[in-house]
């Protein structure tokens, strides 16, 4: 079986939101408000929108492993195919390390990351990102 690259850990997910969010906010606190970026106030609203953005993009966007069992792989190929289409990955192309990428069209590529799968004999993995992998759940195993 082909192996897929995992992405980024929970732990760095959340790190990169938490941080992002943190210096946007203290930023436009600190221009909105008229204080200074060491004032207590700026970087407690920072902080506060930081934990909140960074739980809420580790909730969403963390890497997550969907692990699959079936009978046929050509049927699970083919069952799975239409599962990412009606979730909106339509186009797919297969790596040189003999995974597929199944993504959006167009724009919405952007923010809906990738899917990365592969199929053994009997079982599959496929690797995205936790909201898109949740949906994948509901509509696989029901």
């Amino acid at each position: 079986m082909a192996t897929i690259p995992k992405g980024p850990s929970a732990p760095l997910t959340f790190l990169y939101y938490f941080a992002t969010a943190t210096l946007f906010a203290d930023v436009v606190f600190a221009y909105q408000l008229g204080l200074g970026f060491n004032d207590r106030a700026t970087l407690q609203l920072g902080l506060i929108i930081g934990l909140c953005t960074g739980v809420v993009g580790l909730y969403m966007n963390r890497s997550r492993t969907l692990s699959l069992q079936f009978i046929s792989a050509k049927k699970a190929q083919t069952g799975l195919d239409e599962a990412l289409a009606e979730l909106g990955f339509c186009e797919k192309s297969v790596t040189e390390d003999g995974y597929w990428i199944y993504t959006q069209p167009g724009w919405r590529a952007w923010f809906a990351g990738k899917m990365l799968v592969v199929l053994d004999r009997r079982s599959g993995t496929v690797v995205g990102r936790a909201s898109n992998i949740r949906q994948l759940e509901r509509i696989v195993q029901p």
